[in-house]
């Protein structure tokens, strides 16, 4: 056995020294011939002997130092005969663990089929490349290699060999390219439809079957859930809870990446000591990977994968984080569209109710001037004729007329004040707001002999809003409850918090109450009901609903006919 040390050159040294030697044994003055042929088939035997072993030297320190696994397969039965180092280490298996398996024994078990029919193909190929035969690793996580394949002759048997590289790097970084494209589906598709791909993308590069993205509120305190993959609700989760706002002190110890600020990883779900009860219906967590996605240093979404075959480690907290990035970035896009897409929507209404408003306001305008110009020309014409009586109702259709156009005129600065100006909310003093509107509605009290009553007044909780505005809320709601009231008109004014931190302000009168047709058109801008609005020109509730609406609030009445009607407003709480 010649030395495993020995170099290159000095094998072939040694190698033409023997031949040297059976050039000798050759020639005629060898004398003994017989003796000679033996001596020169020992030498050649011993040549070629030594020759093959350094041969097989230098290929065994390849195979075990080569950066790629090796796989040597007995081309007959596919049984595993030889795997060099490289590849034990990948797979987390012993040489002894691989050896006398299978190619398809080490492979996922969907793709037992596919790596058959490969193997079929291996034996009468003298070259193959795959790149979709993934291995199993020990424990169970899946690489994503490149299979290139020949057959060869050893020992008068037929191997094959594969040389595979593992590309799984490769194939996730195509993936992540893919993740791009999420631009162009979010073109077509709504937010929540973006954010379920989104998720479904991420487990399949992962290979986690859970998957989860939450929104974070400006307050850093609140969560809304906005997706699970689509794994996660065909196969795991029948939770309830998609939408719902609640706080961060509620959640789970997913939300560790919050409090943390940074990536967390529980691989060790089952284990941890401040985990939470799971919700009925909700899938059962092995192991976790959360992460937050941050802007100017405040926390807008997290993103989170779940029951991954083998342990998360730092290499998917990387991944992950620059997946969450895109995906918030397309999300941050998104919202932005759907939001330009609602103010389109509101510009074709405001301009339906601008028309509509130009028609009303010109309808409202004319007649009242026609009304004083007539009676002006009447004045003119046959003053000297006429008699006192009829000259002092002339000049109060003037005056009355005058006065409906100094509160349309009013109106519509109040209108165009509410639309243009900027306003920040402040805590109110309502019970001071009420008394400055209902002392302006003093002679309407007192002409039609009106009850104002206030319930539990002290109890009413605090609101947030615009003082000058909130009174002409409460002055337009009051007065067209004593206008459209019974007689005489009893007012009831109240207040209650409701389950959304918002305060719901309400105004009852004792009239005849409104249809439900009467109801859905009440508050459409410069909409005037004859049935209940014989003396009014529409302005009113729409100015109202403008209020209220840009004080972060929202309008609304409650009416059966006979039963009277209620008219509220809510203002966000302040605490």
């Amino acid at each position: 056995m010649p030395d495993e040390d020995k170099t290159r050159p000095q094998l072939l040294s040694e190698l033409a020294a023997l031949r040297q030697r059976v050039a000798e044994l050759e020639t005629p003055e060898t004398g003994n011939l017989p003796a000679a042929a033996e001596e020169r088939a020992a030498v050649i035997e011993k040549a070629r002997a030594e020759t093959l072993q350094a041969s097989e030297t230098r290929y065994r320190r390849l195979f075990e130092a080569a950066q790629d696994g090796i796989l040597i397969l007995d081309a007959d039965t596919g049984h595993i005969t030889d795997v060099n180092p490289f590849l034990t280490d990948l797979l987390g298996y012993s040489h002894a663990d691989l050896v006398g398996k299978t190619l398809w024994e080490i492979g996922p078990v969907k793709n037992i089929e596919a790596t058959r029919t490969a193997f079929a193909e291996l034996q009468s190929q003298a070259y193959i490349r795959y790149e979709d035969l993934p291995l199993e690793t020990y424990d169970g996580q899946r690489i994503d290699v490149e299979f290139v394949s020949n057959i060869y002759i050893a020992d008068g048997k037929n191997v094959i060999q594969c040389n595979i590289r593992d590309i799984t790097a490769r194939k996730q970084g195509e993936s992540i390219i893919q993740l791009r494209l999420l631009f162009e589906y979010a073109a077509e598709h709504s937010l929540e439809e973006l954010m379920q791909k989104a998720l479904d993308e991420i487990g399949q590069i992962t290979g986690s079957p859970l998957g989860f993205y939450h929104l974070v509120e400006a307050d850093q305190e609140t969560l809304s859930l906005q997706a699970w993959s689509t794994r996660t609700q065909q196969e795991f989760c029948t939770a309830e809870g998609k939408g719902m706002h609640y706080s961060i002190d509620e959640a789970g110890v997913w939300v560790d990446c919050v409090r943390q600020r940074k990536p967390v990883i529980h691989n060790d779900y089952a284990a941890l000591p401040h985990r939470k009860g799971m919700p009925e219906g909700h899938a059962k967590v092995t192991r976790e990977l959360v992460v937050p996605t941050l802007r100017e240093g405040r926390i807008v979404s997290i993103l989170g994968i779940g029951n991954k075959p083998s342990n998360y480690d730092e290499k998917d907290v990387e991944l992950l984080t620059y997946v969450a990035d895109i995906v918030w970035t397309i999300v941050e896009r998104k919202q932005a569209q759907e939001a330009l897409c609602r103010y389109a929507e509101q510009l074709v209404a405001q301009n339906a109710e601008l028309d509509a408003f130009a028609h009303t306001v010109a309808h409202d305008l004319k007649s009242s001037l026609g009304t004083i110009t007539g009676f002006a020309q009447l004045l003119v014409n046959r003053y000297e004729t006429m008699s006192p009586e009829e000259t002092t109702e002339a000049a109060q259709y003037i005056f009355r007329t005058g006065q409906k156009l100094d509160t349309i005129i009013e109106e519509l600065m109040l209108l165009t004040g509410v639309r243009k100006q900027e306003v920040i909310p402040e805590p109110l003093d309502m019970h001071n707001i009420v008394q400055e509107a209902t002392h302006r509605l003093q002679m309407l009290i007192q002409d039609q002999q009106a009850q104002i009553t206030l319930h539990n007044e002290a109890a009413w909780p605090n609101a947030l809003g615009y003082a000058p505005w909130i009174e002409e809320v409460w002055a337009n709601y009051i007065s067209n409850a004593i206008k459209y009231g019974g007689q005489p008109p009893r007012v009831d004014l109240g207040a209650m918090m409701q389950a959304d931190s918002k305060v719901r302000f309400w105004v009852r009168d004792n009239g005849p109450g409104l249809s439900t047709e009467a109801q859905a058109k009440l508050f459409t801008p410069f909409t005037q009901l004859s049935q209940v609005r014989a003396n009014g020109h529409g302005l009113g509730l729409s100015i109202v609903r403008r209020i209220v609406e840009k004080l972060g609030g929202q309008v609304g009445l409650e009416s059966e006919i006979g039963q009277g009607s209620t008219f509220f407003f809510t203002l966000p709480a302040w605490v």
